[in-house]
């Protein structure tokens, strides 16, 4: 799934339910996900263009 997609599939009405527990996990995995990934995205990034 590209960033694209993944936006589009947001609903603000489903994150408003989220409690602020679940809400710090969440950001929590996404914060662990760019230290493990962005490098990798970057690179990818630097040479589409």
């Amino acid at each position: 799934m590209n960033a694209k997609d993944a936006i589009d599939q947001l609903d603000p009405q489903t994150w408003a339910k989220t409690t602020p527990a679940e809400r710090l996990q969440l950001l929590e995995e996404v914060r662990e996900n760019m230290k493990r990934y962005g490098d990798d995205h970057r690179r990818q990034d630097a040479s589409a263009d």
